[in-house]
């Protein structure tokens, strides 16, 4: 079981990773330069580099869903509340990508992720849920 909430954890950054890029590209853009230098990537690879980011976000909550599906363990009398950590990471990977496509990322989701409020609330839910789980 421990190996699907690493494959999660694997696409979840992955979304993260790529999502850098994205918002790099959308900042060199909308600055008027060229493609940047010395990257694997170019602008050209930005709808690309949003369909792997996005997919990669919702391939880490299909696995959280698997992992909680075929969850045997007594760690949670609750089990079944868990599954709204599923559809609040849907969401959350939609509103970063949806932002990132808006141009709201600045070149570093993390900045990004700790100043948002939106991404603050689900935590906030997110603590609430694992907490009734228990």
């Amino acid at each position: 079981m421990l190996h699907l909430l690493l494959e999660c954890g694997l696409f979840l950054f992955l979304s993260l990773g790529i999502l850098k890029r994205y918002s790099e590209l959308y900042l060199i853009i909308n600055s008027g330069k060229s493609n940047p230098k010395g990257r694997g990537y170019i602008i050209n690879d930005m709808p690309a580099l949003f369909t792997l980011g996005y997919v990669s976000g919702a391939l880490s909550c299909l696995i959280l869903g698997l992992y909680i599906d075929q969850s045997k363990t007594h760690l949670y009398s609750h089990i079944q509340l868990l599954w709204g950590f599923v559809v609040l990471n849907i969401f959350w990977i939609t509103h970063l990508w949806f932002q990132a496509h808006r141009g709201n990322v600045h070149d570093d989701p993390v900045k990004f992720i700790l100043t948002d409020r939106i991404t603050l609330w689900l935590l906030c839910i997110g603590i609430v849920l694992f907490l009734l789980a228990q």
